[in-house]
């Protein structure tokens, strides 16, 4: 950031805790309340802790750290609260270019687990780089989330066929939103149902 800021190069992006240029004051558990931010300047080159739903740290080279606005993020029952936010984040989140788009809804709902053999990981990345990049398509012409998305895909995929050997409460049912339309999500999609057109009986003569 302090080299680009030298070049007379604008930056600003989001930073891991365990990067060593991070202030301590931010590294910490300072437990933020929703929309309360912390920031540390050195030169021309502020690091920020944000509290939306979890801590979010980013670095600029430009921002002016007093500068707020406010954004609308919506709560579990649906209706929306304004939230103060750091203009480093709002402009951020306009302006954050396709690999940060990527990794997110990658790692939003990932296929990818933890393995001693290599060549695991680099299979599940291409799997849900590829998934990623469906969606993408998929989505331009048709109305549906991503997750719908990944559920419909994978029992196509499977051909509707369960591989699991034990029962398991679906994930869906442990929040609010999959209380709420958990049925929709994990009840028989419309690609099962409408399968084939032997379903119905037929009445004789």
């Amino acid at each position: 950031m302090k080299t680009l800021a030298e070049r007379g190069v604008h930056a600003a992006g989001t930073v891991r805790t365990n990067r060593k240029d991070l202030p301590e004051e931010l590294k910490r558990s300072n437990k933020l309340k929703k929309g309360e931010y912390l920031w540390r300047a050195k030169g021309q080159v502020t690091g920020y802790e944000w509290h939306n739903t979890k801590d979010v740290h980013l670095f600029s080279n430009f921002h002016d750290p007093t500068e707020t606005v406010e954004v609308s993020r919506k709560l579990n029952n649906g209706s929306s609260l304004a939230v103060v936010c750091p203009k480093t984040m709002a402009d951020y989140n306009l302006w954050m270019g396709a690999v940060d788009r990527f990794d997110q809804k990658r790692n939003s709902y990932t296929a990818d687990t933890r393995s001693k053999k290599s060549w695991y990981r680099i299979f599940y990345f291409l799997f849900d780089a590829s998934v990623v990049n469906a969606f993408i398509q998929h989505s331009a012409t048709t109305d549906i989330r991503y997750l719908r998305f990944r559920l419909v895909l994978g029992r196509q995929m499977t051909n509707g066929r369960t591989f699991r050997h034990y029962a398991r409460t679906a994930p869906f049912r442990k929040n609010k939103q999959g209380q709420k339309d958990g049925q929709k999500i994990v009840g028989i999609s419309d690609e099962i149902r409408f399968t084939g057109n032997d379903h119905n009986p037929k009445k004789g003569a």
